[in-house]
């Protein structure tokens, strides 16, 4: 087994908009191996189309902000790994969609440790922790889910995610 040292950043963003903000919360994953890195990447369709790509897992994509979000990523040469509760809503999209109660603290842990898409598992190396995290995972407004469940939902699957991050 190769030897990982892992240093990992978390960068939290406000965004303000008129009648609301939206609190993004990135973690940055920098994998630095001691060993052939070529040694644990898995099949060409899990990795990064561009030598400067990441592999990002993408809490929340299928909803208003990531469906718009998740193809400029995949523009830019990264692979994406769509969590939510729903598939992402363009099936023409090379975007797999896990899906996942973030809300569960069990499913967020392990969400952190899959493969990226099916694929994966004809790989020889258990898959790596992704490079980034972006959260957008969320109820976007109230009146869509009781006021207590807005809050409740939104503080925990945070919470859950940032701890599965760690």
């Amino acid at each position: 087994m190769k030897d990982c040292s892992h240093s990992r950043a978390i960068y939290i963003s406000e965004v303000k908009f008129p009648r609301s903000t939206v609190i993004v919360i990135v973690f940055d994953f920098q994998l630095a191996y001691n060993g052939d890195p070529k040694n644990s990447k898995m099949q060409d369709n899990t990795v990064p189309t561009k030598p400067s790509g990441k592999r990002i897992l993408f809490t929340g994509g299928s909803g208003k902000a990531g469906r718009h979000v998740i193809p400029y990523l995949l523009a830019q040469g990264h692979k994406v790994l769509n969590v939510d509760l729903v598939p992402f809503p363009d099936p023409a999209a090379d975007i797999y969609t896990l899906k996942a109660d973030l809300t569960e603290s069990g499913q967020s842990f392990n969400v952190l440790t899959s493969h990226f898409n099916m694929s994966g598992y004809e790989a020889k190396t258990l898959p790596q922790p992704p490079d980034v995290v972006i959260h957008f995972a969320a109820y976007p407004r109230n009146m869509i889910v009781p006021d207590n469940e807005t809050f409740q939902a939104n503080v925990t699957s945070t919470y859950n995610v940032i701890e599965a991050g760690k």
